[in-house]
């Protein structure tokens, strides 16, 4: 008599349990990792419209004649607010504007997807070196937390 080895095709029920528990592991993960994305995506945009906010101030200040009243450094030698008159921006997270007069920039036309953007230009005369302007376009705003975009740049008067 021959004695007939029967293989069985299929899984048992714990080894299917097993593979859902461990596929299940797997897709929790990548929901994480889609919440962290979208955070990412957020920041990602709220940043490009900060920098696109700073810029398009520091352009319309480099476009201003050396002389002209908005790039008037009001105390030489401190850094002050000296553009936008809207009332108390929080103090900046950059220590080089301690000395500054700070203004808060609550301008409803910075209003963009919901966040608020707070604009301030400190001036300073004569920094680096005579006849030279530093400015400091900062731009901030919060969403969980707050947050800072810094620009800056010299203009240096023109030699006739």
């Amino acid at each position: 008599m021959m004695n007939i080895i029967q293989k069985d095709n299929g899984f048992t029920l714990l080894e299917v349990l097993i593979a859902m528990f461990i596929l299940a592991i797997g897709l929790l993960a990548v929901a994480g990792m889609q919440v962290t994305t979208i955070e990412g995506n957020d920041f990602s945009l709220d940043m490009t419209e900060a920098v696109i906010l700073a810029q398009d101030e520091a352009e319309k200040l480099a476009n201003l004649s050396f002389d002209d009243v908005q790039l008037s450094d009001a105390v030489p030698g401190n850094w002050v607010a000296a553009i936008n008159d809207f009332g108390d921006l929080s103090p900046p997270l950059d220590t080089n504007f301690t000395n500054a007069e700070v203004r808060n920039m609550n301008n409803p036309a910075n209003l963009i997807n919901g966040v608020q953007y707070n604009i301030a230009t400190y001036i300073q005369g004569n920094t680096p070196a005579p006849n030279v302007k530093t400015v400091a376009v900062v731009v901030d705003w919060t969403v969980q937390t707050p947050r800072q975009v810094i620009y800056r740049m010299t203009i240096a008067e023109p030699i006739l």
